[in-house]
């Protein structure tokens, strides 16, 4: 490590050698220091931001918590559907302003909360009794699907396209509910549509809500599998599931899939072991082994696609 004056005179040095001068020097320092102010302030200044919001949520639904009783239907709806459309409105601006994608995000967040709980407050209002939940579920999350997909559309920001789907696939479980489709196959329809939208979008400017949908596609698939095959004579099939799922997180380079892949392999593992080989000593072993079997069979992979590479260079 340099002294403090090797450091001096490398600095000299190099203001001689560039022609560099004590007014500009004086004046780069400055601007770092104001700089790093700004980013102060600024830091400062989301905090304080942070916690009005917070203090404003926490007091609007304080407020409502303690005044619902007293309420009419009319006051009820304002109380709840009201800010969600004001935080819509306030999202739509920041967009067209060209705001940044945080604070534009923490809006759409707010807006579909509490729309959703205004529009399910507005059908509780005016319902007479008697009817299927399930239609006014499929009508509000349809309803907001749809919104947030044509503002997705419109504006282009992550956070309306995670919505859009968020709210799309819940009317389609809704809609699967209501027309009496076998669950397990909706959740296989479901958890597959999931993955298969992440993939889509993985390579678009929206990826960062791509890990959340691989996890709950792939947990999803993963425990319709195991409530399908549990209890079965095809129960060992399981694990093939499980490791081939492993196998599609490094096709679609997804660590969410990865880790929910490896995790439930050593659950089964376990489950499997505590069913079957309770009091077996070469049951351990015999995983053991299994183990630097595939231990061997990924290094002879590696080095094989090594080979591959290095021939097709070649012959490039």
């Amino acid at each position: 490590m340099i002294s403090k004056e090797e450091a001096t005179a490398q600095i000299v040095t190099l203001a001689r050698t560039h022609s560099i001068t004590l007014e500009e020097l004086a004046s780069a320092l400055g601007r770092q220091e104001i700089d790093a102010n700004k980013k102060d302030a600024f830091t400062l200044t989301q905090v304080f931001s942070y916690l009005g919001g917070i203090f404003i949520l926490a007091g609007l639904s304080t407020y409502i918590g303690l005044a619902w009783s007293h309420l009419n239907t009319a006051a009820r709806i304002v109380v709840t559907l009201g800010p969600g459309i004001v935080c819509l409105i306030l999202a739509i601006v920041s967009a067209m302003q060209q705001r940044r994608e945080k604070n534009v995000t923490v809006l759409v967040v707010l807006s579909a909360i509490f729309q959703t709980i205004g529009l399910f407050t507005t059908a509780h209002e005016f319902s007479t009794g008697g009817g299927d939940v399930r239609v006014a579920m499929l009508a509000i999350f349809g309803i907001l699907g749809f919104q947030y997909g044509l503002l997705f559309f419109k504006y282009t920001r992550t956070s309306l396209l995670f919505f859009a789907i968020y709210f799309g696939l819940a009317a389609f479980v809704n809609l699967c509910d209501l027309v009496h489709i076998p669950r397990r196959l909706t959740e296989v329809i479901f958890g597959a549509s999931v993955l298969a939208l992440s993939y889509g979008i993985q390579r678009t400017p929206y990826n960062s809500i791509c890990g959340f949908g691989y996890f709950v596609g792939s947990i999803t698939l993963l425990w319709t599998a195991f409530d399908l095959l549990k209890n079965t004579p095809f129960e060992i099939l399981y694990l093939g599931i499980a490791c081939f799922m492993l196998y599609v997180s490094t096709i679609v380079r997804s660590r969410s899939i990865l880790i929910t892949s490896t995790i439930v392999i050593f659950s089964y593992i376990s489950y499997f072991t505590s069913q079957h080989f309770v009091d077996s000593m070469g049951w351990p072993i015999c995983l053991i082994l299994l183990g630097c079997v595939f231990f061997g069979i990924s290094n002879f992979a590696l080095k094989l696609n090594k080979h591959f590479k290095s021939a097709d260079i070649a012959d490039y």
